[in-house]
């Protein structure tokens, strides 16, 4: 109760967690999370009675301030969902909001911890945020949520202090994502950075955050080329509970494993097949089916490794992914065709028969 007390909302201090339509103070940075999170999640309920208990008696403009604050609060203590809801409360009883970049900015991190990326990222677009840089992690971050990763690389900033600053459920919601952005551009550092601040306060995180940590500090050992290292870590997840990282560390320990040639085409394709079930959805399960597609080209399994091909180029649509797949299944399907001594007519015939948009136009198509 005394910490509850000392951490709770005073009306007094409301100039602290400025709100209506305020001018920005500071064009690298917009949000305040370390002022608006106040006693942090338990005394959450508190503050926010304290400041709805007095709603009722004041003006307009009185009650979008405390609306916005109690917004606030929800977003620095990671509640995407219940910020939302009083920024659209707020909204309603001041139209004039959707002009204020504060409040766009607002409405942008409440819908992205909310796992609402399209909508977020478009507010993070609006013209007058744009030259915003505390933005820029979160445009990288919705960016790679909705799988364009290398326009998150793109807009990434140089180095994570900003969000080194940033309260931990704030941080465990976008910290791994912008790890990977930073590994998936080659910058180890940068993201072992960001990784290491969650890795120390791993106790008082989600498990699923923790397992993001550990696979992407496999992946860090990776591109260092330290593979051993990357297998201690993988193995452990590939066996684990989290589905979506065990898919991951599975996927990512048999490439290692058939790249050094420590295991075979069937154990590989075996082990493919079962990931297939692992994890349902967005790149990951296309990268899986993807990978099997090959395996089976490579087996000579030509219409399976087609139909594998195609199925993980529909499940991500509009990604690097897609187009990758779209790009190799176009270049098999000419190779196979046109330069397998070994391919039989019947083969031929089937695989021509059942992939025809795969046929290029002009004088390649008609050869």
């Amino acid at each position: 109760v005394r910490e509850v007390r000392q951490n709770t909302f005073n009306p007094d201090e409301q100039a602290d967690l400025d709100v209506v339509m305020p001018p920005l103070r500071d064009t690298n940075k917009i949000f305040y999370f370390n002022k608006w999170i106040l006693g942090g999640i338990r005394s959450l309920n508190a503050n926010q009675t304290i400041v709805l208990s007095s709603l009722s008696d004041k003006d307009v403009n009185g009650q979008v301030q405390d609306l916005l604050t109690v917004a606030k609060m929800n977003l620095a203590n990671g509640r995407g969902q219940e910020a939302r809801g009083f920024l659209s409360l707020a909204l309603d009883l001041l139209p004039e909001l959707s002009k204020s970049p504060e409040y766009l900015a607002l409405r942008g991190a409440a819908n992205a911890i909310a796992g609402k990326h399209e909508l977020a990222l478009r507010l993070f677009l609006q013209p007058s945020l744009a030259n915003i840089e505390e933005l820029d992690y979160w445009r990288a971050y919705t960016l790679a949520s909705l799988e364009d990763w290398q326009q998150a690389i793109d807009v990434l900033p140089a180095d994570f202090g900003v969000v080194a600053d940033y309260p931990l459920a704030i941080q465990e919601r976008i910290g791994v994502t912008l790890a990977e952005v930073a590994l998936r551009n080659g910058d180890v550092k940068k993201a072992e950075a960001l990784l290491s601040i969650l890795n120390r306060r791993r106790e008082e995180v989600r498990d699923t955050t923790i397992n993001g940590v550990r696979y992407l500090f496999g992946e860090a050992f990776r591109q260092r080329g330290e593979l051993d290292r990357a297998k201690q870590i993988w193995l452990p997840l590939s066996k684990g509970e989290d589905d979506y990282y065990r898919a991951r560390a599975g996927l990512a320990l048999t490439i290692i494993e058939i790249e050094q040639s420590q295991i075979s085409k069937e154990t590989a394709i075996d082990r493919l097949e079962g990931l297939r079930y692992a994890w349902r959805g967005d790149e990951l399960e296309a990268k899986v089916n993807f990978m099997l597609g090959k395996m089976y080209l490579e087996e000579k399994r030509y219409l399976k490794a087609f139909t594998l091909m195609r199925d993980a180029g529909t499940m991500s649509p509009g990604t690097e992914i897609s187009r990758e797949i779209d790009r190799e299944m176009k270049q098999q399907f000419l190779d196979l065709l046109l330069n397998d001594k070994e391919l039989t007519p019947i083969d031929a015939v089937q695989v021509y028969e059942e992939f025809k948009e795969l046929v290029p136009r002009g004088t390649m198509g008609n050869k």
